[in-house]
């Protein structure tokens, strides 16, 4: 997913991971593991200051970037 206003790129990963980089040049910002199994889903709330994140283990987490 990409911040609609901020230099942020959220992807979801085969293993569970979140990682967060900078659009602008791909730096590491944040890893997480926040999911047991796959991420389907990666999105931006509509206030821009969260994101949802689905995943394959059955669970919905939200975090404050």
């Amino acid at each position: 997913a990409v911040h609609p206003e901020e230099d942020l790129v959220a992807i979801g990963c085969l293993d569970g991971t979140l990682i967060l980089r900078k659009k602008s040049n791909g730096e590491l910002i944040r890893e997480l593991k926040p999911h047991s199994d796959y991420i389907n889903n990666v999105s931006f709330s509509p206030c821009k200051k969260y994101i949802y994140i689905v995943s394959n283990d059955y669970f919905l987490k939200i975090y404050d970037h």
